[in-house]
C-alpha cells in the first residue's frame, strides 16, 4: 500500500462519513475548523493533513481516528473489519504510531492553554 493508497483511503473515508451524516462539506469544514477549499482539496485527494487536523475531522466526524484509515473497499468481500484493521495497522504502524502520537500531543497543548 502506497502513500497514496492512504491518501485516497482517507479522502473516501471521510466523504462517506460527511454524506452518512447528512452534513455538506461546508458544515464538516466550520465543525473541524478548517477553512472550506481545504476541506474540498482533502475529499478530491488533492493534499494531505496535518495530524492536528486529522484529530479535528476524526472529532467532527464522530469516528476513532483509526477508523479514517479502513479500507471499507476490503470489506464487502469475506474481510473481516478487525483482521483488514490489524493488516493496515501491521503495513504502517509507524507511520500510524507517530501520526496517533502527534494529534494527542496537539491535543494535550490545545487543552492546556
Amino acid at each position: 500500500m502506497t502513500q497514496e493508497d492512504v491518501r485516497k483511503i482517507l479522502a473516501k473515508n471521510i466523504k462517506n462519513r460527511r454524506k452518512e451524516l447528512g452534513i455538506t462539506q461546508i458544515k464538516l469544514a466550520e465543525l473541524a475548523d478548517i477553512s472550506e477549499p481545504y476541506m474540498n482539496d482533502i475529499e478530491r485527494c488533492q493534499t494531505w493533513v496535518s495530524d492536528k487536523t486529522l484529530a479535528k475531522l476524526a472529532w467532527a466526524l464522530n469516528l476513532d481516528l483509526n477508523e479514517l484509515f479502513i479500507n471499507n473497499e476490503e470489506q464487502n468481500g469475506n474481510f473481516d473489519k478487525e483482521k483488514d484493521l490489524y493488516n493496515l495497522f501491521q503495513k504502517h504502524k509507524k507511520e500510524l504510531k507517530n501520526t496517533i502520537d502527534k494529534s494527542f500531543e496537539v491535543l494535550l497543548r490545545d487543552v492546556i492553554k
